[in-house]
């Protein structure tokens, strides 16, 4: 949660900087395959606990630094919160392979297909109809 938090908080606070929002867009998405490719290094190299950790505190650190710089410096302000965004994408990066190594194979298949999905939204409904009937029997 607090990594999607994070990574979606910074993506979406895009018109707030005073620079232009295309600019900033274009730059955002620029900045994740450089991201990405961190994440390989920094994980080859420290693990992923300790690469997740310091991607997480570096992001939280530059967003502390990013709310204490007045509004005056909004190209400072831009480049602070692309490198955090830079960031808050490794730790998703990192996240995601994480939850992939997590789960067996079986079973990340199972969840992702909408069947799974739809039986999770429809089984209240079915508890709910299987007393029903079994009360009225």
């Amino acid at each position: 949660f607090a990594v999607a938090f994070l990574y979606y908080g910074i993506s979406f606070k895009i018109s707030g900087f005073g620079v232009s929002i295309y600019v900033t867009q274009f730059i955002y998405s620029a900045i994740e395959v450089p991201a990405k490719i961190l994440t390989f290094f920094v994980v080859d190299w420290i693990g992923r606990r300790n690469g997740q950790a310091c991607f997480l505190i570096t992001t939280g650190a530059l967003i502390g630094i990013n709310t204490a710089i007045p509004l005056e410096y909004s190209v400072l302000r831009t480049c602070v919160a692309v490198v955090a965004k830079g960031f808050s994408e490794a730790a998703f990066t990192t996240a995601f392979l994480y939850s992939a190594e997590l789960f067996p194979t079986v079973l990340r298949k199972c969840l992702n297909s909408g069947n799974f999905t739809l039986h999770l939204c429809l089984k209240p409904l079915n508890a709910r109809l299987i007393s029903t009937s079994a009360v009225d029997s």
